[in-house]
């Protein structure tokens, strides 16, 4: 149905830019071996994720779910890369002269770490389950899994 059809198109979504946005950090704070290393270990957990959920590791997996986490992974290695104060490592250091925009890439770290903070408390506060219930995420990715 509906609810299956939406969290597909927004795995597809959030996968899509999860790739991008783990290319632009590959490209903007890879001159760092410190930095390369912690983003291929990102990527490996990342892709196990995603592999986690297709081998049903879980009843109630989702690749979505996996999608957001790996979303929130790769927004929490951009804000350490993003605060780094070595300059090589660091194109966004204000001390960097890379003509790079440093205060929109604070900005931006500020507003993305406050959708995930409300969509987490959104999450919390609206979600309930009762023992007689199904699982949701198990009727939803019916359409996914099998």
């Amino acid at each position: 149905g509906l609810p299956g059809i939406l969290l597909v198109a927004l795995f597809f979504i959030f996968t899509g830019g999860n790739i991008t946005w783990l290319i632009f950090q590959f490209i903007e704070f890879s001159a760092c071996g410190g930095n390369l290393a912690i983003m291929i270990i990102t990527t490996v957990i990342g892709t196990a994720m995603y592999g986690l959920v297709l081998l049903r590791s879980r009843p109630d997996a989702s690749v979505f779910t996996s999608s957001l986490v790996f979303t929130y992974c790769l927004f929490l290695q951009w804000s350490a890369f993003s605060s780094d104060s070595v300059d090589t490592c660091n194109p966004f250091n204000a001390a960097s002269n890379s003509g790079k925009n440093v205060r929109a890439n604070t900005i931006m770290m500020m507003i993305i770490g406050l959708m995930f903070v409300f969509a987490s408390l959104l999450v919390v506060a609206s979600i309930t389950k009762h023992e007689d219930e199904a699982q949701m995420a198990t009727e939803m990715n019916a359409a996914i899994i099998t």
